[in-house]
């Protein structure tokens, strides 16, 4: 990681986290490249493994927000980066790793998602629309396929017939009823009509590693928006739950009911089930 690093810097990949009253904590990750309309260079790919493994490290983390800075998601990588063509391995590990972590990561495509962008995007459990996204695979026209591990991503998110169209011809998705007629888009955030102080959001934490830290100074009023949905949205859930139904989901179709089943016996009346059912006065 650290010859990658050194191979391109200018750009990091920043981390952070907001936690809700009951301790549920939101991650954060960043892609602070704004200049390369956050393309990643070779740091900014290192700083985004780090980022993965300090979110990961974490307690009771239950959803990870993932976007970029200046209104913008992700260029794919830096022409250095692209030239050099040793970051292939890297970039797939790592989104292999942020997929098979317990919590859900969403990613808020604001702005464009090109190239390796999009397959960052699709690295994501679900991907947040607004009114500025757009998602586009430009990997066959510079004679290339897809190389972070796009293609599976999206062939599972869409299915194979949509997933081969979108990766052969290129066509960019714009709006958020293209996205989602194609099960790109999950959800849609727009710009908040007010400040974004009277959001509600805790304060933003350091996750105190060797991961950049991030700021709100970061984030785009929109992506502070969408973090105070989510935040909103997991603040009652319990992180080992949510952890068990992505294991039944991400589990294969025939172990499915398997899983469940195991990881129901697991959870019930385990001290979470007990203290919703008390807080709900059940028992």
């Amino acid at each position: 990681m650290q010859q990658l690093a050194q191979r391109t810097s200018g750009g990091l990949v920043r981390t952070g986290y907001w936690t809700a009253a009951k301790g549920v904590k939101l991650g954060l990750i960043v892609i602070d490249n704004p200049a390369k309309r956050n393309a990643l260079c070779g740091q900014g790919m290192a700083t985004l493994r780090q980022g993965v493994e300090a979110l990961a490290a974490l307690e009771n983390v239950a959803a990870v927000l993932l976007c970029g800075t200046g209104g913008r998601f992700c260029a794919g990588a830096e022409m250095p980066v692209l030239v050099d063509g040793g970051f292939q391995k890297h970039m797939q590990d790592t989104l292999r790793l942020m997929r098979a972590q317990s919590f859900v990561t969403y990613a808020l495509v604001e702005g464009h998602a090109i190239g390796g962008g999009a397959e960052l995007a699709m690295a994501a459990d679900c991907r947040i629309w607004t009114e500025t996204s757009s998602l586009q695979f430009v990997q066959t026209a510079m004679g290339i396929p897809t190389g972070w591990g796009g293609a599976h991503w999206l062939a599972e998110a869409v299915g194979r017939p949509a997933a081969l169209h979108l990766l052969a011809s290129g066509q960019r998705l714009a709006t958020f009823e293209q996205a989602s007629a194609h099960g790109v888009a999950h959800s849609f955030t727009a710009a908040p009509t007010g400040p974004t102080t009277e959001l509600g959001l805790p304060p933003l934490s350091s996750p105190g590693t060797a991961a950049p830290g991030a700021s709100e100074s970061h984030l785009s009023p929109t992506a502070l928006a969408a973090a105070a949905e989510l935040l909103k949205l997991y603040q009652d859930r319990f992180p080992r739950a949510v952890a068990s139904v992505k294991a039944i989901v991400d589990a294969a179709p025939e172990d499915r009911l398997a899983t469940e089943e195991e990881l129901f016996g697991k959870l019930w009346k385990a001290p979470d089930h007990v203290a919703a059912l008390t807080a709900a006065k059940m028992i």
